[in-house]
């Protein structure tokens, strides 16, 4: 039904990271984005947007959050980042190598799984070179 249309063309990723032309799943057909190249992508715009879903077996009960990696570099050498995921604004980063991970919530994950990522870059093009996530337990 509706459901499995709505997954049409959504990326599963399965972690723990996706480089170069592998990022290309995860880039949203309408989102910003010029073609991959072997190292990755450049934005095209000041938005650009990255879409795709968990692979469900990964996530255990333990787990609260996850840490997305989103590594990159800015075409002026600095840039900062804003980042919207599923609607929710999580702030303003440095989206370069070596960078902590974005925290974000399970609780914020969609329907299926899903990460609706929006980036919102300030001073120029953004490459992305790898996409990457570690999923986040409890502490024991």
């Amino acid at each position: 039904g509706a459901e499995l249309l709505a997954l049409d063309g959504v990326a599963t990723h399965e972690g723990p990271a996706l480089r170069g032309a592998a990022v290309a799943p995860c880039l949203a057909r309408d989102g910003g984005w010029q073609p991959a190249e072997d190292w990755g992508c450049w934005s095209r715009g000041d938005t650009s947007r990255l879409r795709f879903r968990l692979f469900l077996e990964h996530i255990m009960p333990n787990h609260h959050a996850l840490d997305l990696f989103l590594c990159g570099r800015y075409a002026d050498g600095k840039g900062r980042t804003g980042v919207t995921v599923n609607g929710r604004s999580l702030g303003e980063f440095s989206l370069g190598h070596g960078e902590p991970g974005i925290r974000v919530p399970l609780a914020l994950l969609g329907q299926y799984e899903r990460l609706e990522i929006t980036l919102n870059h300030r001073g120029g093009d953004y490459g992305i070179e790898s996409i990457g996530y570690d999923l986040v337990s409890h502490e024991i």
